[in-house]
C-alpha cells in the first residue's frame, strides 16, 4: 500500500492514541529496527509526534 504507484509521493498516514504515554510507546516501538530487514537496511518511514488538536 505504500508503493508511490499507488498512494502518490505524498501520502501520509496517523495513529491517534488515548494518551501521550501510549504514544510515545508506540513511537518507540516503531523506532526499532524491523526484524525482518536486513543488517544495514532501513524502512524509508518518517515518525512525528503531533498533537490531534495540531492536525
Amino acid at each position: 500500500m505504500s508503493a508511490a504507484h499507488l498512494l502518490g509521493d505524498n501520502w501520509q498516514t496517523f495513529r491517534w492514541f488515548d494518551t501521550a504515554e501510549k504514544r510515545d510507546e508506540a513511537y518507540s516501538e516503531m523506532e526499532r529496527q524491523p526484524p525482518y530487514y536486513r543488517k544495514g537496511d532501513s524502512p524509508t518511514v518518517v515518525l512525528e509526534k503531533i498533537d490531534q488538536d495540531a492536525a
